[in-house]
């Protein structure tokens, strides 16, 4: 039975395209962060289409939206609202993943060394270490605080790289503390200030007073906005992050903005 699942992951992740990519993300991040698209009151069909409508037209959206439905990554209706399978959650883990807490104080570091003339595979691989919480530390080495040797492994074996990508685990010595090499491999300080960002925006569209129509594209917009920055948050644990971390914050006031900025129609 697990293999089974694994094996319609690992054949729907090759069918996927770039927009059913972002539906899932956006429904992963709903659920795990946000907590709005499934709860929203608002018709949840006009949600998406505002937050991927700038740059995919509806007729795509509904087509992804549907091929997701009949391949079991999703379910649910345009009126109930959608939501992740737990195969779909499975595949998702490549495409958002939330902070985990509880560090054990170990890094796995990732060499290799794929020749020019693999330049594909070499920019596949990055992508996925990125996906998977990675940061660059040196030329071709790679490393995370998060125990992800079971997804690795099983990217590696999917592309038949276990043979030239090397992983080490272990504990750093030297002046600098985890938290500043965080600081090092990670952008955490200009991260933190966009989160400071959307914070001082977001305070002051609760505010406002609109109609519904204006109300959903504020938080489409909001939305899509967090998502931006969620695609570079490494999602470190809390022993990493500096001093006056405000990501928890943008997570908390998203989600008392779910009330706030969900009306219906």
């Amino acid at each position: 039975m697990v293999w089974s699942i694994i094996s319609l992951a690992m054949a729907q992740k090759k069918r996927r395209n770039k927009i059913q990519d972002k539906i899932l993300t956006i429904l992963a991040a709903s659920a795990g962060a946000l907590d709005t698209l499934g709860n929203f009151t608002y018709n949840p069909y006009p949600y998406l289409y505002a937050s991927l409508g700038t740059s995919h037209r509806r007729e795509s959206i509904d087509e992804a939206m549907a091929s997701l439905t009949d391949e079991g990554l999703v379910e649910g209706s345009a009126e109930e609202g959608f939501r992740l399978t737990p195969v779909g959650a499975g595949i998702n883990k490549r495409l958002y993943q939330a902070r985990q807490e509880g560090w054990d104080g170990k890094w796995r570091v990732v060499f290799f060394d794929i020749p020019e003339a693999q330049r594909k595979t070499r920019d596949d691989l990055r992508s996925e270490l990125k996906k998977l919480g990675f940061g660059l530390w040196q030329r071709s080495a790679w490393i995370t605080p998060f125990d992800i040797a079971k997804e690795l492994n099983s990217y590696l074996r999917e592309q038949n790289l276990s043979t030239v990508v090397q992983i080490v685990v272990g504990e750093r010595f030297g002046e600098l503390s985890d938290q500043d090499f965080a600081a090092k491999v990670w952008p955490l300080k200009e991260i933190n200030e966009k989160y400071e960002h959307l914070l001082n925006i977001w305070e002051k569209e609760v505010g406002k007073e609109s109609i519904a129509e204006e109300r959903l594209e504020a938080a489409a917009t909001l939305h899509r906005r967090y998502l931006d920055v969620l695609a570079v948050d490494p999602q470190l644990p809390s022993e990493l992050l500096p001093g006056g971390w405000v990501g928890d914050d943008a997570k908390k006031l998203f989600k008392k903005l779910k009330s706030t900025l969900s009306v219906r129609s």
